[in-house]
């Protein structure tokens, strides 16, 4: 298979729905329809879905590329209300949360602040999900604890969540950052956790990959073998970069090996003119 997420969160997810045809996830702060998305290799094997993204540039990708979704422009939260989003050009970025704001600048972010319309996840399964859903992901940038208030969890009950937790890292997505933290230097994510929220709800907290919880509802538990191990060789994946980069490498030797045609093409015709 080929990896689009950011943290091979596909990978795990394909273990465990390996094989299935015609699924159904929720995917709670999109972004992009291709990079870093959770969704994509699902998407190319037939299944389909919701997508949630209240940023505008990234909606009008979602809204090209995804026509078998349904696509909403709009933010989740705990109630329904209106409230200033600030949106982070180019980046998965975009949140609530007014602590970021003073280090935009410093990691060369710009930003908008623009109201959205907020409803909760409740009321978009109340009026979109007719059937079972496979996987959900919400990765809101600090705001998953909101999205997840505002969900009917009895109702309405992913098999799988995928939930980022830990706090936004803006040096992790700018050039102007420093070398590479981890815990051995004292500069680890900090981490927020729902287990116990979920935990009341029926979810038992599987695998933590460093950036994402992953829950199994109960009546699944089947599967929580397949999700407590992290993205390994044995999955066969190949990175969506890497990918990337192998069509361009094909793309070049295509164009060397018409350039090497033409150049015998020219060599030839000049002999035959000079005879």
């Amino acid at each position: 298979m080929i990896s689009y997420a950011q943290n091979f969160e596909d990978v795990i997810l394909n273990r465990v729905f390996w094989g299935k045809t015609g699924g159904f996830y929720v995917d709670v702060g999109a972004w992009d329809p291709t990079v870093d998305s959770v969704t994509r290799h699902f998407y190319d094997l037939g299944w389909s879905g919701i997508n949630v993204e209240p940023a505008t540039e990234p909606f009008g990708a979602l809204q090209n590329q995804r026509p078998r979704d349904i696509n909403l422009n709009v933010a989740l939260g705990d109630c329904m209300e209106t409230r200033d989003f600030f949106e982070v050009h180019d980046t998965g970025l975009s949140t609530f949360r007014t602590e970021i704001l003073d280090d935009l600048p410093k990691f060369g972010f710009d930003h908008v602040v623009r109201p959205v319309e907020v409803t909760t996840l409740n009321e978009v399964c109340q009026t979109h999900v007719d059937g079972p859903i496979d996987f959900m992901k919400i990765d809101v940038e600090g705001w998953e604890e909101a999205v997840i208030r505002g969900g009917d969890w009895q109702t309405f009950r992913p098999a799988v969540l995928v939930i980022e937790a830990v706090l936004p890292r803006l040096d992790a997505f700018s050039e102007a950052a420093s070398p590479p933290s981890n815990a051995a230097n004292g500069n680890a994510p900090v981490r927020t956790g729902f287990a116990s929220l979920l935990s009341d709800e029926g979810y038992e907290l599987c695998f933590f990959d460093g950036l994402n919880e992953f829950y199994v509802a109960r009546e699944a538990l089947h599967l929580r073998e397949r999700v407590s191990v992290p993205a390994n060789v044995f999955d066969q994946f190949l990175l969506y970069r890497m990918y990337e980069a192998e069509m361009e490498l094909n793309r070049v030797r295509e164009a060397q090996e018409d350039l090497r045609q033409q150049l015998e093409r020219c060599q030839s015709e000049l002999s035959r003119r000079e005879e």
